[in-house]
């Protein structure tokens, strides 16, 4: 069997603009972001796309819907694929979380997969989290699209690729990159990460 898995991090919301963890803050989108989707739909626009799944939160769920509505498809939502809660750290910013948990913010720097924030949930949980809906996917054949958060992406990537803990934490999303991989048999093939070629310098 084979399957095209395409992954997709939400539009910008003023969160995001200003600097915030959103975590599972449910925070919509603001006009870039939905300008941002609206370009994403555009690229997909010829691609056969057989699903779409989202995370359950607002920015990612909108986003989805306006490629959805190119294709004429619904979207799914999956609670599973939420964003991470940062616990504390929502809704403060890297220079706030530093003043107000600091030591908390050393052991996270010097190990971001398997240290959490301050009452949140590790990369490592993440991983963990996504697994069964993975392998659901994994099963499903044609191409699926999934549009979720940075953080659960890292968890979707480490699950599926044979990158070392420290990579999966490096890794980094804009608002909405695409990624593609391609699953042939089990086999997972990367086609490109991270991509933002619709933007056209609207980021």
């Amino acid at each position: 069997m084979s399957m095209r898995l395409l992954l997709a991090r939400h539009g910008q919301t003023d969160w995001n603009d200003a600097g915030k963890f959103q975590g599972m803050s449910d925070i919509p989108l603001n006009a870039l972001g939905l300008e941002q989707a609206r370009l994403l739909a555009e690229r997909l626009k010829n691609e056969k796309i057989d699903v779409i799944y989202s995370s359950a939160l607002k920015r990612a769920h909108k986003t989805a819907t306006i490629v959805g509505e190119s294709h004429s498809i619904g979207v799914v939502p999956r609670e599973d694929l939420n964003e991470r809660t940062y616990g504390k750290w929502d809704g403060l910013t890297e220079e706030e979380i530093r003043d107000q948990y600091g030591e908390d913010f050393d052991a996270y720097c010097k190990d971001r997969y398997d240290v959490a924030p301050t009452e949140g949930e590790s990369i490592k949980q993440i991983t963990q989290r996504v697994a069964a809906f993975l392998e659901m996917v994994k099963g499903e054949g044609g191409t699926v699209l999934v549009v979720t958060h940075s953080g659960t992406l890292r968890g979707l990537l480490d699950g599926l690729l044979d990158y070392s803990h420290e990579e999966v934490a490096n890794l980094r999303f804009k608002q909405t990159s695409l990624t593609s991989l391609t699953i042939v048999d089990g086999k997972v093939v990367l086609d490109f990460v991270n991509s933002t070629d619709h933007l056209r310098g609207s980021e």
